[in-house]
């Protein structure tokens, strides 16, 4: 099967969202809506709002997973993180989110975006000059992200991370990535504030739990896809030195980026 993405021509692009849309035929037929939980951000309650039945949900998940699909790719053919310059990484992934989230329209589904792009500004920081307009728009896509998962405020420490490993240690440069970061937040208290609804914003981003919940008394096997998960980066880990030998000093500092970035 993945002997179909094992060149980077743009054939193997076409075949990449054929195969996203063909996973997720059990899912358009049998699509699953997502409820909107009493915390959720009103920026999702908006896209839930505007998408009231399964099967619009569903479209706009598939849409999302190849899009994010064909980011990953980019990330890892342009800088260089893989010795194959081919279409398997963004497969990987398809069937990674396949398996984890079945392709429903969760909120982290649609904040990943945001992630995945916030990376794509993070990885540009290597020898760059007057970077500061790019890690701004770095901490803005991380800020977008936690707006709609809150959980996702996490992925700041990987914009720490990705300065500190790929930029010199500079108090400014982490100031512009916590500026950038703020903005959308800011803008979004302020609305609230102007609508009367800063009870709810606060609910939000500091009443909602910092970390996904997890309740125990659901089947053991739904938790299943996060051991393979959680396994497959213990072997990452493990592996870390072979992945990013013969690399260039750059492409194995962002292979060490993603992978401490994966933890989080």
């Amino acid at each position: 099967m993945l002997y179909f993405f094992r060149r980077n021509l743009f054939i193997n692009l076409i075949f990449l969202l054929l195969f996203i849309v063909l996973l997720f035929v059990k899912d358009w037929l049998t699509p699953a809506y997502y409820t909107i939980q009493p915390l959720d951000s009103p920026l999702t309650k908006l896209v839930y709002h505007l998408l009231k039945s399964p099967i619009s949900q569903a479209a706009l998940a598939v849409i999302l997973v190849g899009w994010q699909s064909v980011m990953v790719n980019s990330l890892v053919t342009r800088h260089r993180l893989s010795r194959l310059m081919s279409y398997i990484p963004g497969a990987v992934y398809a069937l990674m989110v396949l398996w984890i989230a079945r392709f429903t329209l969760h909120p982290a589904l649609i904040a990943t975006t945001f992630i995945m792009m916030a990376f794509i500004y993070l990885f540009r920081l290597y020898k760059k000059y007057m970077p500061a307009g790019t890690i701004y728009k770095a901490g803005c896509f991380i800020g977008l992200a936690t707006l709609v998962y809150s959980p996702f405020w996490v992925y700041i420490i990987a914009g720490l991370l990705s300065l500190f490993s790929l930029r010199r240690r500079s108090i400014f440069e982490f100031l512009q990535l916590f500026s950038g970061f703020l903005s959308p937040v800011i803008i979004f208290i302020s609305l609230s504030f102007y609508h009367d609804a800063l009870a709810n914003a606060w609910k939000f981003l500091f009443v909602n739990p910092f970390w996904p919940s997890f309740h125990l008394n659901e089947p053991y096997w739904q938790y299943a896809p996060f051991a393979g998960f959680f396994l497959a980066y213990i072997f990452i880990f493990l592996n870390y030195s072979s992945l990013s030998k013969k690399k260039s000093i750059d492409a194995s500092k962002k292979i060490g980026i993603l992978n401490w970035s994966f933890l989080l």
